[in-house]
């Protein structure tokens, strides 16, 4: 792989970071366009988790704005795919360096996105990758995303350190409720008096179309 270009995100993108240099592959100017909006969840999403993501997907495809997820496997991978098969705008924050895909089984979706979107990683080329990087790079799909949207998770899920970080910017947080109604993911109903909103299938194009 040749040396991909370093891009300089500057504050607020790196507010808890020294280091706000990324490298990237693809069009830069997608984090300046529009509204940007993270769709995230779980690596294995439950039917309806699934569901709401492909319609929470297909919404911000068609109000053009642009999609932000993680490239892992499940919901990232939902909303990736889609967005790209519905010719939309997608970013793939990695936790990984950016000549690693992970999971090799996105290989073909990290080219497209390469290709029709953009692949960004704080994560210098040569280096190990830890667990401490996913939740960094889920704090950096907060910086860089006017919206998060939860679609599916679990009590230790990493989508907490993104719902965390985005309400700390006093950026737009959304849970659906079936999460909040799982008795065991007790920080989704923390988030909620941190000022998360719930949604559901049937009022979130209410709550989102602004």
């Amino acid at each position: 792989m040749t040396t991909p270009p370093k891009l300089n995100l500057n504050r607020p993108y790196f507010s808890y970071s020294k280091d706000t240099f990324v490298d990237y592959m693809g069009d830069s100017s997608l984090l300046n366009q529009s509204t940007r909006v993270s769709i995230i969840g779980s690596r294995k999403p439950t039917a309806i988790g699934k569901k709401v993501c492909e319609t929470v997907t297909q919404f911000v495809v068609d109000k053009n704005w642009i999609t932000v997820s993680g490239m892992a496997d499940g919901i990232d991978t939902i909303v990736h795919k889609l967005t790209l098969s519905k010719h939309g705008k997608t970013i793939a924050v990695l936790g990984t360096p950016i000549d690693k895909i992970y999971p090799k089984s996105n290989t073909l979706l990290y080219q497209d996105i390469a290709k029709n979107g953009l692949i960004i990683s704080q994560f210098p080329i040569g280096s190990n990758t830890r667990p401490s990087h996913f939740p960094m790079r889920n704090k950096t799909m907060a910086n860089i995303s006017n919206i998060t949207i939860v679609c599916d998770a679990s009590q230790k899920s990493g989508t907490k350190h993104q719902v965390y970080e985005a309400l700390r910017l006093n950026r737009k947080v959304y849970i659906f409720d079936h999460i909040l109604k799982d008795l065991d993911v007790v920080w989704a109903k923390e988030a909620l008096m941190k000022g998360a909103i719930s949604i559901d299938i049937s009022n979130f194009k209410t709550l989102l179309d602004f």
